[in-house]
């Protein structure tokens, strides 16, 4: 775990995802249902405690609505919530890298991907780094 995280090691962090649409933010924790506070950065009611970047392929849109996006509905009700949590397990952290990894690819394919091998080492350095920025004990 790394301990010097600055906003700039985050950012570079953030490169993983450049060429991806793709949300990566940190919000504070306003609910004991985590749903409640995902819903919130899907909805860009959040933004990051630390001024820190973030991905969000709708910050310049004013109306924040896509058709083809899954949660067109965040959750804002127990009852929303009960749709979405039979399709999302916890994992471990050790394997919080390699999906981390895996979403940046295009096609999420690693072994149809030009240059995986020699991209692989600095992909996950950068998944780490954003990793570092939750304490053990995290929850993914």
């Amino acid at each position: 775990m790394m301990h010097d995280l600055t906003a700039e090691g985050w950012a570079d962090g953030l490169g993983l995802y450049e060429d991806r649409w793709a949300f990566a933010t940190v919000a504070p924790r306003d609910h004991a249902e985590w749903w409640f506070d995902v819903a919130a950065i899907m909805r860009g009611e959040t933004a990051d405690p630390r001024g820190w970047a973030s991905l969000d392929p709708y910050e310049e849109e004013v109306d924040r609505e896509v058709e083809t996006f899954a949660w067109i509905e965040p959750p804002t009700h127990p009852a929303d919530v009960a749709r979405f949590r039979h399709s999302v397990d916890e994992l471990p952290r050790s394997s919080a890298t390699s999906l981390m990894v895996l979403l940046a690819i295009v096609g999420m394919d690693a072994s149809q991907t030009w240059d995986f091998d020699e991209r692989q080492p600095e992909m996950e350095r950068r998944a780490q780094l954003l990793l570092s920025r939750f304490p053990v004990g995290t929850r993914f």
